[in-house]
């Protein structure tokens, strides 16, 4: 091994060893870098960048990424001819700025990384020692500045290891975190870009959130620091962490003990030298041959020495559903325990108390850990709680025309609760045929299945409850807490791909008989869904903070009369309607001297509350009379009010509603960054700052991508126009009710924002566009434009100033019985990603 001669102190990798396998003492943390990683095939900075560099430029070139005649000096002398590229720097060091400038939406940069980690190869050996060590509590806490998942796969392929407290996002993670963890933790400093919170730009890699970074500061107080594979070029860990928090950590008097692969200390990184020279003694710098052989040496020390005494402890379990809980054992349900313990014995053929004797169950209770001592003192675990409180520790709410139900107390309460709730509008109505039967709209074996996992399965540290809606042909079923690794989104449905948040209470259902625990749920729901000419959907949240189920139904709906239904002679119809709801009961109005453009010219930025300018009245939805409102300083004179309901009753005052509600809907698209043609009503997206836009956004179920902005090029490259996907609006009153109508459309410019196209060839365009869409593509549009307007809510405030305006999250839709038998063209299924890729320019329209 090459000696590194330097005036900072040095030390071998043997000796680091004491560090990382203490006899007594604190237990070190460790750092990890790219260079940890670059053993198991994941791409270093310099080549993420390279990679990144002919990513774009198959983007921007219209080519396949996969396309092997795409080499370094098709895209290089591209990247170097961009203004901000510095030729003459590494390309390690021109990453946070390849990734700023051309990974772009950040949709793209996501979708990139997760096509490059996915690339990587078998865990190095290096990995499966530190998942040894990890089994063995040393160390207990490691840091990454890495977004890939190398250390949750190496530590979950340890059985002994029973549970990882994964810190990926500070605002919901970090809670979690802990100076003496009990199991071993994961912080990942610049967050995870499979929950879309990576840190890789310049700006972001400045700083740590500062919540983590203040988190972070007394457990490098209190530990030794081992950094390994790591460069030490951020300032976000170098700078905000480390030497800003010098004087808290005592300058690292535990020690910091820097892993070089065999750098002179003129080649370490500038940041590395003032760490150096900051702490002083307290560093030590470590020759390496390579992560691996540092992690061979370390394991094999551990091997050698006494095990640890902090593994697997008793009294800190794992999970949520281990731990004891507050209620005393007098509190629960005995009769529910004892029928259910029943079920479980007698399904799984353990012996059960004859009797019901009261200390045998206890017994029981201990060994399924649905009890615990603490203190010489049985008291029941949080699962025990969940399952048999007299209490209200958990809940749901069931939604239905309007209504809202909700439903409290312990799990199998609410089950049964829910269960029968559901069975009632679920109700079975008489199928005419050759051979009647008596059928139900979804099939219970689904329904049963989906409410038993989302109450298995959801996150009971959340208060929200778990949320059931009837709406129409579909059920749906939303679940508070996301995916639980290893699972992952992908391998949803697929029969064996199973996770449990809360291991206890699932076995307990299973053992009862409620539950299937062979990973296949999912599949089965989907099965038992289509078999009735239905369909089931599911999948996290955008953020992957829920999960939710959406079961379609069969199409027939029966007579109110008859309670009878003929086979095939129902429709369901969605419409493009969403319903608007007027939380103000008045409008201001007041005298005002000035024009609407006039008003707007004096307040930057447009943060005025939505207005109209009727002859010498100023109109808003907001208090004219609240000092704190700008429009206040706009009018002059007496403010009156006037009922909504009063202006919903005169032609006269519809008229100046709409006019007023139409402001408040622009205020909102502007916000959203759609640019608005006032006179045709209709929004679009702008271009990319000149190149295409793709949104990712939550459908139904899934997250799906879709273009809707993009060139149409010349031979040479240059946009010839562009097309963008847009949606014209208006808003009408049916009845009681007032709604948004929505059309998707197309709308085609010379420059990707306001320069419109003009003359017979765009009425050509929009047809040709518009001939390749059925019902299920429009369908997609319209689903896209509902979450682009209400971002996923279920009300959406559109006037956030004066919270006076809400759009519902849902289109309308409803059901025709006798309808005819649909004829014409096939209809083609595709989710929206799946759209944009079919959907190239025809030769015509490129020779147009």
């Amino acid at each position: 091994m090459r000696e590194i001669t330097t005036a900072y102190p040095t030390t071998t990798v043997g000796h680091v060893s004491g560090v990382v396998v203490p006899d007594e003492g604190p237990d070190p943390i460790l750092l990890l870098g790219a260079g940890a990683s670059a053993m198991s095939g994941v791409p270093t900075a310099g080549q993420l960048a390279a990679m990144a560099a002919k990513w774009a430029y198959c983007e921007r070139h219209n080519c396949s990424r996969q396309d092997p005649r795409i080499t370094r000096s098709d895209w290089l002398p591209w990247l170097q001819g961009q203004a901000w590229f510095d030729p003459g720097a590494p390309m390690a060091a021109m990453y946070p700025q390849v990734v700023e400038q051309l990974l772009r939406p950040r949709e793209n940069r996501r979708e990139f990384f997760l096509e490059a980690l996915r690339r990587r190869g078998a865990l190095s050996p290096g990995w499966q020692a530190l998942a040894g060590l990890a089994a063995e509590h040393r160390p207990r806490t490691i840091l990454t500045t890495n977004f890939d998942d190398l250390i949750p796969a190496a530590l979950h392929a340890r059985p002994e290891i029973r549970h990882i407290e994964l810190i990926e996002r500070p605002d919901v993670d970090l809670r979690r975190l802990s100076t003496d963890p009990t199991y071993p933790q994961v912080v990942f400093v610049h967050g995870s870009v499979v929950h879309y919170c990576d840190r890789n730009l310049e700006e972001e890699t400045t700083s740590l959130d500062p919540v983590l970074r203040d988190a972070l500061r007394p457990l490098l107080r209190d530990h030794p620091l081992i950094v390994i594979g790591y460069r030490g070029g951020e300032r976000s860990v170098m700078v905000d962490l480390l030497l800003d928090g010098a004087d808290d950590a005592n300058d690292y008097s535990r020690g910091i003990y820097w892993c070089a692969l065999g750098e002179e200390p003129e080649d370490l990184d500038p940041l590395v030298r003032q760490l150096a020279d900051r702490a002083g003694a307290n560093f030590q710098l470590v020759p390496i041959e390579g992560f691996d052989d540092a992690m061979r040496v370390w394991a094999q020390a551990g091997q050698e020495r006494a095990p640890s005494p902090r593994v697997l402890p008793r009294t800190a379990p794992p999970v949520r559903d281990l731990q004891p809980s507050s209620v005393p054992l007098e509190d629960l349900d005995w009769e529910l325990i004892a029928d259910q313990l029943g079920e479980y014995a007698g399904r799984l053929g353990q012996g059960m108390p004859v009797g019901g004797d009261r200390d045998a169950m206890t017994a029981m209770l201990v060994e399924l850990d649905l009890a615990t001592e603490v203190d010489d003192v049985i008291v029941p675990t949080m699962a025990g709680e969940l399952l048999f409180s007299r209490g209200e520790p958990t809940s749901a709410e069931l939604r239905h025309e309007g209504a809202v139900l909700p439903v409290r107390g312990n799990l199998f309460v609410v089950l049964r609760r829910l269960t029968e709730m559901v069975e009632e509008i679920n109700a079975p109505f008489r199928l005419k045929g050759p051979v009647s039967q008596d059928v139900r709209r979804h099939d219970q074996g689904a329904i049963k299945e989906v409410l038993v996992n989302s109450m298995a399965h959801r996150d009971h540290d959340r208060d929200e409850p778990v949320r059931v809606t009837f709406d129409g042909r579909e059920l749906t079923v939303a679940t508070p807490g996301g995916l639980v690794p290893p699972l992952t989104g992908e391998r949803l449905g697929e029969p064996g791909a199973k996770a449990y948040r809360n291991p206890v209470i699932a076995d307990l259902l299973y053992g009862t008989g409620l539950m299937d625990k062979a990973g296949s749920g999912l599949a089965d729901v989907r099965r038992w869904s289509r078999d009735i000419g239905g369909d089931a959907e599911f999948g996290p949240t955008d953020d992957d903070d829920g999960f939710v189920v959406v079961l379609s139904g069969r199409a027939e709906l029966p007579d109110a009369r008859t309670g009878t239904a003929d086979p095939l002679n129902v429709e369901h119809f969605l419409s493009n309607m969403l319903a608007v709801r007027i939380e103000a009961r008045s409008v201001s109005v007041a005298p005002c001297p000035a024009r609407a453009g006039e008003i707007y010219q004096r307040h930057d930025g447009w943060s005025l509350p939505p207005f109209v300018v009727h002859g010498d009245e100023l109109w808003s939805f907001s208090d004219l009379e609240d000092r704190a409102n700008p429009l206040g300083d706009e009018t002059r004179g007496e403010v009156r009010t006037v009922d909504v309901a009063e202006l919903e009753g005169d032609e006269d005052g519809r008229r100046r509603l709409v006019e007023l509600l139409n402001r408040t809907f622009i205020g909102h698209a502007e916000s959203l960054g759609l640019m608005v043609d006032r006179a045709r009503q209709r929004i679009w997206f702008p271009s990319e700052e000149g190149r295409e836009r793709r949104i990712t956004y939550q459908g139904r179920v899934k997250r799906s991508t879709r273009t809707v902005t993009k060139p149409i090029s010349r031979e040479d490259g240059r946009a010839r126009r562009w097309e963008h996907e847009s949606v014209s609006w208006s808003l009408r009153r049916y009845g009681d009710s007032w709604v948004l109508h929505v059309v998707p459309g197309w709308v085609f410019t010379n420059d990707g924002e306001w320069n419109m196209m003009r003359g017979p060839k765009v009425g050509k365009f929009a047809v040709r566009r518009a001939a390749r869409d059925y019902n299920a593509q429009v369908s997609h549009h319209l689903h896209f434009w509902l979450w682009v307007l209400t971002r996923g809510q279920d009300l959406a405030s559109i006037d956030p100033l004066a919270e006076a305006v809400s759009l519902e999250g849902r289109l309308l839709s409803y059901d025709v019985i006798g309808a005819p038998v649909p004829t014409g063209p096939p209809t083609i299924m595709r989710e929206a990603e799946e759209i944009d890729e079919i959907d190239e320019i025809d030769e015509e329209r490129r020779a147009a």
